[in-house]
């Protein structure tokens, strides 16, 4: 259900196709899916309290900066797409 409501959001608010029920961008809603799950508080208490915590070197991390990295794409490949379209006249 999930993916179903990734593709239909994709469609409607960008017009743009991410074709998640065949699977095609499994990388972008694994993406997704590690920035929308809550850290553990212990990360959550270093992101607040410790300064440059977010430049340790730790694999969860790493891993959300893969993460946002993906969606950065994702967004700036649409954003280009939708750019490079000719202008509708209304």
């Amino acid at each position: 259900m999930a993916s179903l409501t990734f593709d239909v959001i994709g469609l409607a608010a960008f017009g743009y196709n991410f074709d998640n029920q065949s699977g095609l961008s499994k990388d972008i809603a694994d993406a997704f899916e590690r920035l929308d799950t809550l850290p553990h508080p212990l990360f959550l208490f270093g992101m607040a309290y410790i300064p440059g915590f977010e430049r340790l070197p730790l694999s969860a991390l790493k891993r959300r900066e893969e993460a946002k990295n993906i969606l950065y794409k994702v967004v700036y490949d649409v954003i280009s797409q939708k750019l490079a379209l000719p202008p509708v006249n209304s």
